[in-house]
């Protein structure tokens, strides 16, 4: 992780003296000013994509996606339908032929003749056109009591259950993710395993498909955890080491952290640097990104707080852990060195030390369950949206071309307000177009009087300031003898030449040249202003700036 910057780390140290234009030989791009940017990671727009409910149903939701080819997509979840006086769930599975989507007729048992079926999809993945493979979770009775594993199979005509293992008089077996491993021709299912009436723990589920049968894998499993294991998600690195997530309740009420590596010596638990006594969920795993480097995402709530996001990065040596701003349930390795993540009604993409908030969905409200990439780049994910009160199944497409963005951010802390509409955009950086930015006191709300010596100045930064969207205080640097709030990251940043302000309608104007380069589409920069009268500064707004067409 990068270090916070030391207290010296002052935005009246990075702006320029009048007169004098201050250069950072890695941020000058060709003939123009701009901020150097990390890595490549591109985000994108994501595109509603609303999937239909069979004849009869009153809601669905989607979980899970995968895209065989551009032709060739498929997302599962689940929906209800009436059922005599009322409603039964069962299995939705949906296919993409490249134009629209269709519902396919998929297997949904019924615990018994003339009752209600109670089944759901979590998750599907695919070696082949004609080899896709979706499971969940179905409730049956005689000769087994409760939810079980439920696998279908699809053979490029059909949807068909495969008879995976069971648990007499058992409940609770589910699965939640599956990998397909085309090279050894596997496909892997995790979840949990049913708790028997009489007092068995749940044991993680770790069952492998070989083209012919069912093999459960054993798993690292504590016989005194409370309520035992499961995985909520699995990842295989490029080395081909599996790594799987989960819950483990050996902790009774204060549910723990459940991680798992498997590689030439099997399953082997790993352990994270939790907080003692928290309760933990852990909902996906990404290894894919590059060699050695595995995201976990989850919640956390510490002994006498209240839940929160965390995720865990392991650098291939050890992991770390970090707090998360917003939930993140899901995790996807995008073009370059991105990395995308969902939650209820945003998403979000990794860039260089922080997480910034790619998009948000509402009007209606919507949600992403999990992302899968697209072979033609971009992304499909799975997920809902909320009409009338009722859940509608919808996916997700993100497109990597996408419009410029700009976004003001404010101050976290209340005893650092800005000037009210001191900063802001009049145009957001386009490809071969230009940034137009205006910083001034239209409100004359800074407290600065205004003279010969009003200058108005902006910083741009290739990251946020650590804890984004929040900052860090800097006393003296607020409206009268307050603090202001540093919203940018000055270890990556560049000034802009400052300009003159000489009233509320009188802002001083910035307008910085955006090259035509292809690979800033989708990065995001960041910006915020500063007024001086020449003995005293104010911070003002900032701004997240998206590079796009």
């Amino acid at each position: 992780m990068r270090p916070v910057p030391p207290a010296g780390d002052d935005p009246r140290h990075v702006l320029p003296a009048p007169g004098r234009r201050r250069t950072h030989p890695a941020l000058l791009l060709p003939s123009i000013l701009l901020c150097a940017l990390p890595a490549p990671a591109q985000g994108g727009d994501w595109q509603r994509d609303p999937v239909p409910l069979p004849p009869g149903a009153t809601e669905g939701t989607l979980t899970d996606i995968v895209e065989v080819a551009a032709n060739d997509v498929w997302a599962v979840g689940w929906y209800r339908a009436p059922f005599g006086s009322s409603q039964e769930q069962l299995t939705l599975t949906a296919h993409h032929d490249g134009t629209a989507w269709s519902v396919v007729p998929s297997p949904s048992p019924r615990r018994a003749a003339g009752t209600a079926a109670f089944c759901a999809l979590e998750t599907v993945c695919a070696l082949g056109s004609s080899d896709v493979y979706a499971a969940g979770t179905q409730d049956i009775a005689t000769p087994y009591v409760g939810a079980q594993v439920l696998v279908l199979h699809w053979d490029g005509s059909a949807w068909q259950e495969l008879p995976s293992p069971r648990e007499p008089n058992a409940s609770g077996g589910l699965v939640l993710d599956s990998l397909a491993e085309p090279d050894i021709g596997l496909v892997r299912f995790v979840g949990r395993y049913p708790r028997d009436p009489a007092g068995r723990r749940w044991p993680a589920l770790s069952l492998v498909w070989d083209g012919s049968a069912f093999h459960q894998e054993a798993l690292p499993y504590d016989p005194a955890s409370t309520s035992g294991h499961q995985l909520s998600a699995i990842d295989r690195a490029p080395d081909g080491t599996l790594w799987a997530c989960g819950i483990d309740g050996r902790f009774g009420a204060s549910l723990g952290s459940y991680v798992v590596r498997r590689d030439a010596n099997g399953w082997q638990e790993v352990a994270l640097p939790v907080l003692a006594g928290a309760r933990y969920e852990l909902f996906d795993v990404d290894a894919a990104r590059a060699p050695g480097q595995v995201w976990i995402v989850g919640t956390e709530r510490p002994v006498g707080g209240s839940t929160r996001s965390v995720q865990f990065h392991f650098d291939g040596t050890r992991f770390e852990r970090e707090n998360a701003e917003g939930p993140r349930f899901a995790l996807w390795s995008g073009r370059g060195d991105a990395l995308h993540a969902s939650g209820v009604g945003t998403a979000w993409i990794r860039q260089g030390d922080a997480w910034i908030l790619d998009e948000t969905f509402d009007n209606p409200p919507a949600g992403i369950g999990r992302i899968e990439p697209a072979r033609g780049g971009g992304a499909w994910a799975a997920g809902s949206e909320r009409v009338g009160g009722m859940l509608r199944p919808l996916a997700f497409r993100l497109d990597t071309s996408p419009s410029a963005k700009a976004r003001i951010r404010t101050p976290c802390s209340t005893s650092a307000p800005p000037p009210v509409d001191a900063l802001r955009v009049l145009a957001p950086p386009t490809s071969g177009g230009r940034l137009v930015l205006e910083v001034g006191d239209p409100q004359s709300t800074s407290g600065l009087p205004i003279g010969a010596n009003n200058l108005a100045g902006v910083v741009l930064a290739a990251e946020p300031a650590p804890g984004y969207p929040c900052g860090r205080p800097l006393p003296g640097l607020g409206i009268g003898a307050g603090s202001g709030e540093l919203l940018v990251d000055v270890t990556t940043a560049l000034a802009l030449p400052p300009a003159r302000w000489s009233g509320p309608t009188s802002p001083a104007r910035f307008t910085v040249p955006v090259p035509g380069d292809p690979a800033l589409l989708g990065r995001w920069i960041f910006a915020q202003g500063l007024l001086t009268d020449g003995s005293a500064a104010v911070l003002t707004d900032g701004a997240d700036l998206r590079f796009g067409l």
